[in-house]
């Protein structure tokens, strides 16, 4: 219903424009100066709306128009035109369709003064895909053109199988001639025939034509004639073949029609007596021949939409017939092929008796799909319109306030309002949904009826929230208000960096944006921006004036930055193309912003950092303890050669404060990862890692370095004042997919619990015209959690919501983004957001995500899928081939071990049994088994821990070799 206005001069400044998915949703649009409603309403191809009406002036002369508003899927508005705005005329909606190119066509019965015949026509609206007027057609209806007074008593529109249009009205001169008119045009309006049909009659007999279907040989249309309801049947060139009246009471209308699975009709309407109107379906044969009728609405008004429900019967709606109907009330009914009622809505009038308020009515009910329905109508003179669920539930209340800090939780004085925060509503049963502050702090959102807790999301751990907020929201079409106040734990600023790239290229400038924000509660004076670069890559542009620091390490001098301020630079990084880059080759950015002093208490604890750096003919790993208190205890470390394991079980290290030491391995062109714990016995950091990974280092025996492998694990940069993105160069790429670091180990792509999931949207405009507005909207798994998102680095200014159960929102807007014939470059854009699992997930979990890409108003572009797989000692040993069966590829798993480890095959090999061969790390056969040749299992539970060499033969010759990691 209409939502409740309320005023707090200082915190509530409330957009229409709302976001939240649940069961639906409900919106009103009211207009500046007139009253309005709605009729018609369209699922378009962008996954919005487009819902049809009319306004109308409080003016002396006559000015009543059609007024069309575009929405996106949440029903927030996107456009809106009122057609022929100011002129003298009256028309009216008769119906809308979507055209090939976009755009629509509406069908309107109108008196304009410019038209053929300004008594009464007909005419045809063409509208590009942001509404605006392409042309207009007029068509005069027969015998009414020349004749003083006499008007268009009533009309239908609908699109035809042929790409053309069909107009059909009724109208009557003086109260002397009457009968329908059809008037078919093809796509362009240009008329193709018109069959009239008026005759002389009394002013009793006089006919209205309200509904119009389009059917395979011909068309259908209803109404009436005198007191009965009407149901007309024509061939393809109008001419009618029969017609059926049908007199139920003392009086009956139709007004909506649509044909059945059997080859008849269902016709809605309205049957009068003595109690008044009374809302009712007839079915009908494919002669017209009634069937059965069935009353619906208790009774309220008249059924004026009638639409097919998909594998559930029909959808009826009521119960709105005309602009200036006073009456109020209305339903929303499912019946099955008999007419049986299967469920019933109905709704109270909400109209002021004696005023001019119309009450809520339904004008327009039409599937969404197989999930639910989309109502148009009116609601306290407004334009309406509202998503159910498949039982015609829509959620109604509203729960809304305003963030706000103050100085202490004790008092209630105003320091700032939250803009852009994350509110977190959870019902008693354990629902959970999510909302997003506008610049103002103000958040709404609709639910259900129950009990709600209230929990805002801080971008940093600098804010908390005053105590638990809980609202109780009773009743449905009502609003409860309740604002959240938070407090600052410390007094200073909480800087954020993050770095991105679209896509990485020998020998040419890459852009690289690095957004920074001030997430504290101070403004943050004099920061910083440190980047340190890949040694192929060299700044050849820059947004920001930066000084060189040596050693590929650059300074940008931010300047202050207020409290949620945000800002963007931009690069343009230039990719040697020497001998010494290769395609597929990982190059790695790091950002980091100060000040990053930590203002809230931290642990007495060790913390580690590990650097890795390719020296000459070794690669070497530092280890050091930068935290302020020793190690107190040892622990191991592990080394990723490509994507193989070995654990460095034998040497492990214990680190005082400030001690290092280092690790150097072989420069032989192999990728080499080292990851350990960040805070060993620090309970608060248990499972997080660092790592550092050194790739191109050095050359194998064939003179090449292996690549692929950097992004397949996690970076590991824990904190917000620090970003690493390493990209790989790439050749050719899809310009609309979506990406995900880590891309996850093997097929399964396989990531450990609470690792968060860096992913990376990119999208170009590969249409025909220039791009106004983007949208890219990601539904998150429910294994991810929303309240942990990070909108990043960007391509373009954006908008970010959260909303819904989980539902990511970036809107570029007024982001003018050319054509990729006209500006390959220009055509193409990117964001960047990080989101962690929920906590702990299961071993096993699987979870994927997809984006959709909104150019404009057309149909989204979806993306590829990510996937991950939840998992822990996954790495798989890999394998050094014989020469007899090098086709063959042998697994290990799990790895590291502690009970047994399988040993597979990819594939059966031609002998009937093998030989394996287990030594320890000084050469020393201490196991051995034969086994069938596909493979075998071994028992290790018995062996101390440490590495143990694999030797696997068939018929005597050595086939592989590998590792074993006992634990």
């Amino acid at each position: 219903m209409k939502t409740s206005s309320y005023l707090l001069a200082t915190l509530f400044l409330l957009a229409l424009s709302l976001s939240t998915h649940a069961q639906g949703w409900e919106r009103t649009y009211p207009h500046p100066t007139g009253r309005s409603a709605s009729y018609d309403v369209l699922n378009t191809a962008d996954g919005g709306f487009l819902l049809g009406g009319e306004v109308d002036y409080p003016t002396g002369a006559t000015r009543h128009y059609v007024r069309l508003i575009k929405t996106d899927a949440n029903g927030q508005s996107q456009w809106e035109q009122v057609y022929y705005d100011n002129e003298i005329r009256n028309d009216r909606l008769l119906g809308m369709a979507a055209t090939p190119d976009g755009g629509y066509m509406l069908g309107i019965g109108s008196n304009a003064a410019n038209s053929p015949g300004s008594n009464g026509d007909l005419g045809l609206i063409k509208v590009n895909s942001q509404g605006d007027t392409l042309w207009t057609r007029y068509y005069n209806v027969p015998t009414l053109t020349a004749t003083p007074n006499a008007y268009v008593t009533s009309g239908a529109f609908t699109a035809t199988p042929d790409g053309g249009y069909l107009l059909a009205t009724a109208g009557y001169v003086q109260q002397t001639n009457s009968g329908p008119v059809f008037i078919k045009t093809d796509a362009d309006g240009n008329i193709e025939w018109v069959q009239n049909y008026m005759t002389a009659g009394s002013p009793n007999t006089y006919q209205q034509i309200h509904g119009l279907v389009a059917l395979p040989d011909g068309y259908a249309a209803t109404g009436n004639k005198g007191a009965s309801m009407l149901l007309i049947r024509t061939d393809l060139d109008g001419v009618i073949l029969w017609q059926q009246e049908y007199m139920l009471t003392t009086s009956a209308v139709g007004y909506d029609l649509c044909a059945t699975t059997d080859g008849g009709f269902l016709i809605g309407g309205g049957a009068s007596g003595f109690a008044g109107f009374g809302a009712t379906v007839i079915k009908t044969d494919g002669d017209g021949n009634q069937l059965w009728t069935q009353g619906v609405g208790s009774g309220i008004g008249n059924v004026v939409s009638v639409e097919p429900s998909p594998g559930q019967g029909y959808i009826l709606a009521g119960s709105l017939t005309n602009f200036w109907q006073s009456s109020g009330g209305a339903f929303l009914t499912l019946i099955d092929e008999d007419g049986n009622i299967v469920w019933e809505r109905l709704f109270p009038n909400t109209g002021t008796p004696g005023t001019t308020v119309q009450g809520f009515q339904l004008g327009r009910a039409i599937p969404r799909g197989n999930t639910g329905y989309v109502l148009a109508g009116v609601e306290q003179n407004d334009m309406y319109m509202a998503l159910t669920d498949n039982l015609g539930y829509s959620i109604s209340h509203w729960i809304m306030g305003n963030v706000y800090q103050s100085t202490t939780c004790l008092t209630d004085d105003i320091i700032r309002t939250m803009p852009g925060w994350v509110v977190q509503i959870t019902s008693a049963t354990g629902n959970v949904q999510y909302t997003t502050t506008d610049d103002d702090g103000n958040y709404r959102i609709l639910v259900d009826t129950g009990a709600y807790t209230l929990v805002t999301i801080p971008p940093s751990q600098l804010w908390q929230q005053c105590g638990v907020y809980t609202i109780n929201a009773e009743n449905f079409y009502d609003t409860s208000y309740q604002n959240i106040q938070v407090i600052a734990l410390a007094n200073c600023p909480s800087l954020a960096v993050d770095v991105a790239s679209p896509i990485l290229r020998r020998c040419v400038n890459n852009n690289y944006y690095i957004r920074y924000c001030n997430n504290g509660s101070e403004p943050a004076q004099d920061a910083s921006i440190t980047v340190t670069l890949d040694p192929f890559l060299s700044i050849t542009s820059s947004s920001v004036p930066y000084t060189d620091l040596g050693n590929d390490v650059y300074e940008f001098v931010i300047g202050d930055l207020d409290v949620f301020e945000c800002g963007q630079i931009q690069l343009a990084l230039y990719l040697e193309c020497t001998n010494a880059t290769v395609v597929g080759q990982s190059h790695c950015v790091t950002a980091h912003i100060y000040p990053d002093t930590v203002c809230l208490p931290t642990p007495n604890a060790p913390f580690i950092d590990v650097n890795g750096i390719c020296n000459g003919n070794l690669v070497r790993f530092t280890l050091q303890n930068i935290g302020d208190t020793d190690m107190g205890q040892t622990q191991g470390y592990y080394v990723v050669i490509e994507d193989d394991v070995m654990y460095m079980q034998q040497t492990p290290y214990n680190l005082d404060s400030g001690e290092s030491i280092n690790v150097d391995l072989p420069a032989n062109g192999s990728t080499y990862r080292l990851e350990t714990q960040l805070s060993p016995g620090n309970s608060t950091f248990t499972g997080q890692e660092v790592s550092a990974t050194v790739e191109g280092c050095g050359v194998n025996a064939t003179d090449v370095f292996s690549t692929g492998f950097t992004n397949l694990f996690p970076l590991n940069d824990n904190t917000p004042f620090e970003d690493v993105d390493c990209r790989v160069s790439v050749g050719s790429y899809d310009p609309n997919d979506k990406q995900a670091v880590p891309v996850g180990y093997g097929d399964p792509h396989y990531v450990k619990p609470n690792v968060p999931i860096e992913y990376l949207i990119r999208f170009q405009n590969t249409g025909t015209d220039t791009a106004f507005q983007v949208v890219v909207r990601d539904t998150l798994s429910p294994w991810l959690d929303p309240a942990t998102v990070q909108p990043g680095a960007a391509s373009h200014a954006y908008r970010f919501e959260l909303d819904g159960e989980g539902v990511l929102n970036f809107y570029f807007d007024n982001i003018l983004l050319p054509d990729s014939n006209v500006n390959v470059a220009a055509s193409q854009g990117f964001v960047k957001f990080t989101v962690s699992q929920d906590r702990d997930n299961p071993i096993g979990t699987y979870f994927e995500n997809t984006a959709a890409i909104y150019f404009d108003y057309n149909a989204p572009v979806i993306t590829n899928t990510t996937y991950h797989t939840v998992g822990d000692n996954f790495v798989v040993v890999s394998y050094e081939p014989g020469p007899a069966l090098a086709a063959y590829q042998l697994s290990v798993f799990p790895n590291p071990a502690t009970h047994t480890v399988e040993l597979r095959f990819d594939k059966p090999v031609t002998a009937e049994e093998g030989q394996w061969l287990l030594h320890d790390a000084r050469g020393q056969l201490i196991r051995q088994g034969i086994a069938p040749a596909a493979g075998a299992t071994l028992d290790v539970s018995d062996l101390p821990k440490g590495v143990y060499f694999l030797q696997w033969r068939v018929e005597g010759r050595l086939v592989a070799r590998g590792k074993v990691i006992v634990q």
